[in-house]
């Protein structure tokens, strides 16, 4: 699917790179309470979802039948989030001290894909499909809050609220409550696919957004909250007037 680049690597070698990486990252995320394997694992894994993520475009882009490539990657991440489901709500296969993966990337893939759909949709001036597929998308949690908020009882019914935990945490997935990836992540492959064609423009705009949104946005938030603590400590730790000699 991915052609060779010009003194480039081609899509095979960057799907093997970035499966090594990822082969690093869970060592790290399963493994860790051992104290024996080092950061920087987890540090060259964080590569693997971006480059995941961009060989994703390139393969929805040139394959020769999108329906059952979508269908593929819906179907794998339904069967993980699935096990992830039993996992969170009946505490099934979990390690013994509680532990838990959260790995569902491929329903982020998923959603994308039926936005990268609508893209091609709007670029082909089919409006009303493209515009169409990419509401789905956004528009999706903030139906199931609007049918929860009209009937509320579901949610105090044993049986019908698990199903509807089911579906919309594994074949009808929320991009607002995904376990694994961001609304960044998405964002930054709608871009990737939007751009595609203006590879300088296009890994310049993800870049940024990547920046701005996983690393300024979330070391500002960090700080607020350093900021709250160290506050209410100070506060904790000031005396009143009239407990003063």
């Amino acid at each position: 699917m991915l052609t060779k680049l010009k003194n480039g690597l081609d899509g095979t070698q960057l799907k093997t790179i970035a499966l090594a990486l990822m082969v690093l990252d869970h060592i790290h995320y399963f493994f860790e309470f051992t104290g024996c394997i080092p950061t920087v694992f987890s540090m060259l894994g964080r590569l693997s979802a971006p480059l995941f993520l961009f060989c994703t475009v390139e393969g929805f882009a040139h394959t020769h039948d999108r329906r059952r490539y979508f269908i593929r990657i819906w179907g794998i991440g339904t069967a993980m989030a699935a096990l992830e489901f039993f996992m969170i709500y009946a505490k099934a296969f979990r390690r013994g001290d509680g532990f838990y993966p959260l790995n569902a990337i491929f329903q982020d893939l998923m959603l994308l894909c039926i936005v990268w759909q609508g893209i091609d949709w709007l670029r082909e001036k089919k409006f009303a499909k493209g515009i169409g597929a990419i509401a789905a998308v956004l528009c999706w949690p903030f139906v199931m809050m609007a049918f929860l908020s009209a009937f509320p009882q579901i949610q105090q019914m044993p049986w019908a609220s698990t199903v509807v935990a089911f579906v919309i945490t594994s074949p009808l997935p929320l991009w607002t409550s995904i376990t694994d990836g961001s609304w960044s992540f998405l964002l930054g492959g709608a871009l990737l696919y939007a751009l595609r064609g203006r590879r300088k423009v296009q890994l310049t705009v993800w870049a940024l957004v990547i920046f701005l949104c996983d690393f300024v946005l979330t070391f500002g938030m960090a700080c607020r909250q350093a900021g709250k603590t160290v506050t209410g400590q100070d506060h904790a730790l000031r005396l009143p007037r009239t407990a003063l000699p």
